[in-house]
This record gives structure tokens, C-alpha cells and sequence, in this order.
């Protein structure tokens, strides 16, 4: 089991450094920092500005992004009972607004990983 698990990380990480080779100094991307004790469940990346826009371009190059860390004031049960408004945590509403991931899981090959990467670098070009 462990090897197994070992192995899985160990592709993660592969990855998560193949993703940080070709995607560092994009404009509009900001990378995870790694201090080399990174799992990468996920690959976030945070996108400047126009994240939306951003990630249906990359839908459209065939990638799929995942939004994650939905602030809690946005779901319905903590909007009403705490009449929460949407402006009411703007840390949270921003770092929502720009975060993204990429797939990362052990079976994604490299020139799977290749592709994201230029489709990244394609929409990053791009974007305005």
C-alpha cells in the first residue's frame, strides 16, 4: 500500500515540477511555491486577472481546470444565517477570484502535461 502511495506522490511531484519548468515567468500566472515538502493535491495557480475568462480558454485548448476554496460566505446556508454579503471578506473574494487548478493526478502522462503546458502558455500570451 505504501509503495503504491509512495509512487502515486512521487509522479505528483514529476509532474508539479514539469508544470513549474515551462510555466515560470508567464505572464498573468503566478505558481505555487514549493518548499520540497509539497504533496500537490492540487496544481493552483492564480491567474491576475479575468480567471473566468482564462479558464474557458484553456476549456476550449481541451484542459480541464478545477475552481476550488469556494469562501464560505458565498454558500447559501452562511449568506442568510449571518446576512453575509459578498464584499464582506475581500481576501477570501480575491485569492476566489484568481485561483485555478491544473490536473495533476500519476497517470497523466508527460506529453499530456506538455500539452496543458503550451495551452497555458497559449491562453497566458493571449490574455490581456
Amino acid at each position: 500500500m505504501t509503495e503504491k502511495l509512495d509512487a502515486s506522490l512521487e509522479r505528483r511531484s514529476v509532474i508539479a515540477q514539469r508544470y513549474m519548468e515551462q510555466l515560470q515567468n508567464l505572464s498573468h500566472v503566478t505558481l505555487p511555491q514549493n518548499n520540497g515538502e509539497h504533496i500537490f493535491r492540487h496544481f493552483i495557480i492564480e491567474i491576475d486577472k479575468n480567471r473566468d475568462h482564462f479558464a474557458r480558454e484553456l476549456k476550449k485548448e481541451g484542459i480541464n481546470i478545477g475552481l476550488h476554496y469556494i469562501p464560505l460566505h458565498f454558500m447559501r446556508y452562511y449568506k442568510q444565517k449571518y446576512s453575509l454579503k459578498v464584499f464582506d471578506f475581500p481576501t477570501a473574494l480575491g485569492v476566489y477570484q484568481q485561483a485555478m487548478s491544473l490536473p495533476i493526478y500519476s497517470s497523466l502522462k508527460d506529453d499530456e502535461v506538455d500539452h496543458i503546458c503550451e495551452a497555458v502558455k497559449k491562453v497566458a500570451q493571449a490574455h490581456i
